[in-house]
């Protein structure tokens, strides 16, 4: 549902998107974010440009995980000028 909302939706101007997965967050989760890149890259979105995707393996759904990814996720959406 999501992916094909995705898929219809005309967003302009383009945001900046971080995305990542951790492997432990369940098979289902981790192919819907791909897939979920996947369509963003189709709709013109260029990795490390504005898309950021990153499958941290082993990594769960909590705050320690994501505590580990904060820095480089505030660096990429907030670069220093």
């Amino acid at each position: 549902m999501i992916q094909s909302f995705v898929q219809t939706t005309v967003v302009e101007p383009r945001p900046k998107i971080w995305l990542d997965i951790g492997t432990r967050e369940g098979p289902r989760i981790v192919h819907q974010v791909e897939r979920f890149r996947d369509v963003l890259l189709e709709k013109g979105w260029n990795l490390e440009k504005d898309l950021h995707y990153e499958r941290v393996e082993g990594a769960e759904h909590n705050e320690a995980a994501w505590a580990k990814r904060v820095g480089p996720f505030l660096q990429f959406l907030y670069p220093a000028r």
